[in-house]
């Protein structure tokens, strides 16, 4: 058999990228599923024109993904300073009921709430579904029904329903949202769109009070798990 030293390279080149590239992939696999795993959840965004709102919890690995945390928003004066005021706090605490489909089907969850600044609680079930339109598009909804009850205010019931389309290619996402509120007979809708920056970050623009007066929204958000 003719050796040739230029066909001995091209396969030992070869044989060389296959090697980087499956290692690649075992690193890239390894780090998705140290992402779903990591324990410790950190949100942050943008509230209002001169406040931030923070989210933390912690999760749990087991089949019914259990969470629990604090919600908390700042709100900043004119001069640069933190409005003491305006430090409301929220525990939550959330649940999957199913535990039969992966959540980029759909997932059903049951979440608790309590302001104790406000006296507001609440318990709301969330549904969600996802459908693959192409390979580059997806449909999903989520829709919500909130039993919540604020103090001298009375109780009431909330619903409301959301639509989005996103274009992965673009990591873009087109967004409406609907919800009837039962306390106060209120009725509110939106529509937007959302632009993925890099992992956990996002810009959104929207058009929000649709039924009464319109007026536009931007939102920034950057979301990190530990």
């Amino acid at each position: 058999m003719f050796y040739s030293p230029r066909a001995a390279m091209i396969r030992s080149i070869a044989t060389a990228s296959a090697v980087v590239a499956s290692c690649c992939l075992f690193h890239f696999s390894f780090a998705q599923a140290a992402e779903i795993e990591k324990p410790l959840i950190w949100q942050v965004s943008k509230n209002g024109t001169s406040g931030v709102a923070i989210t933390t919890g912690v999760r749990l690995k087991t089949v019914y993904e259990p969470k629990i945390g604090v919600d908390t928003s700042i709100i900043a004066t004119r001069a640069g300073t933190v409005d003491s005021s305006t430090l409301p706090m929220r525990l939550w605490g959330k649940i999957r009921l199913d535990d039969g489909r992966p959540v980029a089907v759909g997932a059903t969850y049951l979440t608790a709430d309590f302001d104790p600044n406000a006296g507001a609680t609440s318990l709301f079930l969330q549904q969600t579904h996802n459908w693959i339109v192409t390979p580059s598009l997806d449909l999903g909804s989520s829709r919500v029904l909130k039993a919540h009850r604020i103090s001298g205010e009375g109780a009431g019931l909330l619903a409301s329903q959301r639509f989005d389309l996103s274009l992965s290619d673009f990591r873009t996402s087109v967004f409406t949202e609907a919800s009837l509120d039962s306390l106060d007979w209120i009725s509110t809708g939106s529509i937007g769109i959302e632009k993925k920056i890099f992992s956990g970050a996002s810009l959104s623009a929207s058009i929000i009070n649709l039924t009464d007066t319109p007026q536009p929204a931007f939102n920034a958000s950057f979301r990190r798990n530990w």
